[in-house]
């Protein structure tokens, strides 16, 4: 039996690949946060309880797929094998283009990428304004709409507790919420969809949503104009890694009892400046 530890970005793919699996999710702002800085040790803590948990369930091995470096480092199972992704991130997962972008990347410069599970799940620039902008509850109740008409949705972003915490902060806000996010957000000239057969009306409604921030809320001088499109999503590699992790240059396997080495990290998330 296959033993999963992911980002839980990944929720809407990880079934239909494996259905069999045992899939323990590990909350993406850990590893990922706007305006913060990445909670590492947390994350840490979290992929090592979910790899002790299937260890009990009896797994045959262990595959983690979280793209934060310093939280992968120490992992280690005590009686199966131990497969560490340590390649392409939840978003780049997905895109089947050649490599452009610093750090071998397949994100296009000044382009922002949503995919259903970084939507459902994801704390993102566009749910951390409207936190400090004193529209959580609003925002909430539109995916818990959504939640109710779309089968086996997870919304989770909600429970973040930076996200909770910016929320309480909107009422003694005295400069534009805007402003905290426009130094590193202000680039965005183009909004992609990612689309793996998993995508609804509510998707794609968000998807605009994010555009109008971008175009009508970041931008300083007054309104730009920022595109957005909808790009097919492969699942390609996501598949190859599950299934046969051995041929994955970017898969590190491990014996039982070896803890995961340090690796140089290089970090990145839905965006690409």
């Amino acid at each position: 039996m296959n033993g999963i530890v992911a980002c839980e970005t990944l929720y809407p793919e990880l079934p239909r690949l494996l259905p069999e699996a045992e899939v323990v999710y590990v909350p993406q702002w850990y590893h990922e946060f706007p305006i913060h800085t990445p909670e590492s040790e947390r994350a840490h803590e979290l992929l090592q309880e979910g790899i002790n948990t299937l260890e009990e369930q009896g797994v045959d091995h262990v595959t983690v797929i979280y793209h934060d470096p310093e939280a992968l480092e120490g992992l280690q199972t005590e009686m199966v094998p131990l497969h560490v992704y340590r390649g392409r991130d939840c978003i780049e997962m997905y895109l089947d283009g050649k490599p452009t972008g610093p750090g071998e990347e397949r994100k296009e410069d000044g382009t922002y990428y949503l995919t259903r599970g970084w939507i459902d799940v994801a704390v993102d620039s566009y749910k951390v304004y409207n936190a400090y902008a004193g529209r959580f509850d609003e925002l909430v109740a539109r995916f818990d709409e959504a939640e109710q008409s779309v089968s086996g949705m997870r919304v989770s972003w909600p429970e973040s507790e930076k996200v909770q915490q910016a929320a309480a902060r909107s009422e003694s806000m005295r400069t534009d919420p805007a402003a905290l996010l426009r130094t590193v957000m202000d680039s965005y000239r183009h909004v992609v969809l990612i689309d793996t057969d998993q995508l609804t009306p509510f998707h794609h409604e968000y998807a605009e949503w994010v555009r109008e921030f971008f175009a009508e809320v970041i931008p300083e001088e007054g309104v730009r104009d920022v595109s957005l499109t909808v790009a097919e999503g492969t699942l390609d590699h996501l598949e190859a890694v599950l299934s046969d992790p051995e041929t994955i240059s970017t898969v590190l396997t491990l014996d039982p009892g070896t803890p995961v080495p340090q690796e140089p990290g290089f970090r990145t998330g839905p965006q690409h400046p």
